[in-house]
């Protein structure tokens, strides 16, 4: 009988041992998976880092290239002049054209206005009649 309950003892043992075994190979395979996994999304971490920085050059670049483009075109545009200087040169410049002509000779027309403001219609056609 103490053999009976020897090997059902040893029986049990062996079950056990291959139990373990068992859970020890599938926690293994679990580790392995993970580590698989764990090393699979590192690399897909570097990847998304390294695709970051790179459309953030893009970016800087680009705002680089508009920042340029837009000192370019100020520059090309000139300032605009305060329509007062505007004016002041406009009649800087008909004084001095008037300055160097000669005056010329003005013949009246039978309307009583110059020739040349009636050939130009400088006045109103209706006017002239």
């Amino acid at each position: 009988m103490a053999k009976a309950e020897l090997l059902e003892i040893q029986k049990q043992q062996k079950q056990q041992k291959q139990e373990k075994d068992a859970l020890v190979k599938k926690l293994k395979q679990q580790t392995e998976k993970h580590e698989h996994e764990k090393m699979g999304l590192e690399e897909e971490k570097a990847n998304l880092a390294a695709q970051e920085k790179a459309i953030k050059s893009a970016i800087s670049l680009e705002h680089q290239r508009l920042a340029e483009l837009e000192a370019a075109r100020k520059k090309r545009q000139p300032k605009r002049k305060n329509v007062q200087s505007k004016k002041l040169h406009k009649r800087l410049h008909k004084q001095h054209h008037k300055h160097h002509r000669q005056p010329k000779q003005k013949q009246s027309t039978s309307s009583g206005y110059s020739a040349k403001a009636t050939v130009h219609h400088h006045l109103h056609p209706l006017r002239l009649m």
